[in-house]
């Protein structure tokens, strides 16, 4: 992976849960971590679920390692927000990641 190919800055979230000083509960995404990458759309389609039409569309994100990303985390970019669905260690070496992502509309 060239470091010129890593051209996009995004931002990588958790949903996390915490208690208040008054016992309550906080829900809110917490940032682990901004990386470059590279944000590439592999496919769109249009799915009708019952009576609505729902657009999907999928991305690869490609990045260099970081421990810890998991497939319920998200992907923040260039304003838009992509659920991360699967996360692949390109060959098993801890040098890259592939994030596999469904953009939230």
């Amino acid at each position: 992976m060239r470091a010129g190919d890593l051209r996009h800055q995004i931002v990588i979230q958790r949903y996390t849960e915490t208690t208040d000083d008054f016992g309550g509960m906080i829900q809110e995404w917490a940032t682990l971590t901004t990386q470059r990458a590279s944000v590439n759309p592999i496919s769109g389609k249009d799915i009708v679920s019952g009576a609505v039409l729902v657009n999907e569309t999928t991305h690869k994100v490609f990045m260099r390692y970081v421990t810890d990303i998991k497939p319920n985390d998200r992907v923040l970019f260039d304003g838009r927000i992509f659920n991360i669905t699967a996360v692949i260690n390109k060959d098993e070496k801890n040098v890259s990641f592939e994030l596999l992502c469904k953009e939230q509309f």
